[in-house]
């Protein structure tokens, strides 16, 4: 088994975030996403209730400061309000401008 065999086969990452995500939490998101190791991500959004401009702006930064690394996140199972949230910053759930329809 080569080294690139062996990083592809470490195991993504796996974080379920909070239900509350509002401002008071947004530096707490952004100590708890620069803790974890670099490597592939999978972020469940499934419990997300509500979700503040400011996490949305920590979850960006991660999700760029990653792809520039080359460690992927992926976003699974975002609630509807996670999508709302993006979607009323004119974003799509990987941080990027969405082109008007």
């Amino acid at each position: 088994m080569s080294v690139s065999d062996a990083v592809e086969a470490i195991p993504p990452v796996e974080i379920a975030l909070p239900a509350i995500l509002d401002m008071r939490n947004a530096r707490a998101l952004k100590v708890w996403l620069d803790g974890i190791a670099p490597r592939a991500v999978e972020i469940d959004g499934s419990n997300v209730a509500r979700l503040s401009t400011g996490c949305i702006q920590v979850l960006v930064a991660f999700l760029r400061l990653r792809s520039q690394a080359g460690s992927p996140v992926t976003i699974r199972h975002p609630s509807p309000a996670f999508l709302q949230a993006f979607n009323d910053l004119g974003l799509d759930t990987n941080g990027n401008i969405r082109e008007p329809a």
